[in-house]
């Protein structure tokens, strides 16, 4: 009796997580959106992403604003000085962190990049925004994967994650143009990924009066 008990938990729990891995991964493009009228600004140290990257299909996807603001070198205060600008003139409602891909992978002092992270992301949650951080993944020699340095900003700083679309991207010829940089079909791919995570993630942050 108790074997047939433990063999239906365990049919229950692959049921379960079956339903779940469909649900997640088969979600269409026109069931994705977002509140009315939100407003999402993403920070990035990709130039490429500034026009025509993944923000304006991501904004087709979700059908609302998408801003992007670039940060070509992080220089301290000056950097954070453009984000806290972007934030007052944009006022978004979401924050995406596309940060720190090229530093990763040229060996660039983590505590560095950690700095810098965690700094946009106070910044941005002191503004009551909610963030998404994107993984950057580095190359470990036969495949990229998603460094642990965002996994881990990302619990200690209690947000949100996108941890395997770029490195998806980067392992696949088709959806990438240079060694670290997406192609058309790699940003179509990320603005899907994050649409989905924003759709079942984002739970609006109510700004104070």
């Amino acid at each position: 009796m108790e074997i047939i008990n433990f063999r239906n938990l365990i049919l229950i729990l692959i049921v379960v997580v079956t339903i779940n891995y469909f649900r997640s991964n088969t979600i269409e493009t026109e069931d994705l959106y977002l509140p009315i009228d939100t407003k999402i600004l993403v920070i990035s140290d990709d130039a490429s992403q500034k026009d025509g990257g993944y923000p304006s299909h991501l904004s087709q996807i979700l059908k609302t604003e998408v801003f992007t603001e670039n940060i070509s070198t992080w220089q301290g205060k000056d950097a954070l000085t453009t984000l806290s600008q972007a934030l007052d003139a944009r006022k978004p409602n979401i924050l995406i962190i596309h940060y720190g891909l090229v530093d990763v992978n040229r060996g660039k002092n983590l505590t560095d990049i950690q700095n810098n992270l965690n700094q946009m992301i106070t910044l941005a949650k002191n503004n009551s925004v909610y963030v998404l951080l994107i993984g950057m993944p580095t190359n470990e020699i036969l495949k990229f994967t998603t460094h642990y340095l965002y996994t881990q900003i990302a619990t200690q700083n209690n947000i949100d994650i996108e941890d395997s679309a770029m490195a998806y991207i980067l392992n696949d010829s088709d959806y990438k143009k240079t060694d670290l940089q997406p192609n058309s079909k790699g940003n179509e791919y990320l603005a899907q990924e994050i649409a989905k995570k924003l759709t079942l993630s984002y739970t609006p942050v109510f700004k104070p009066l």
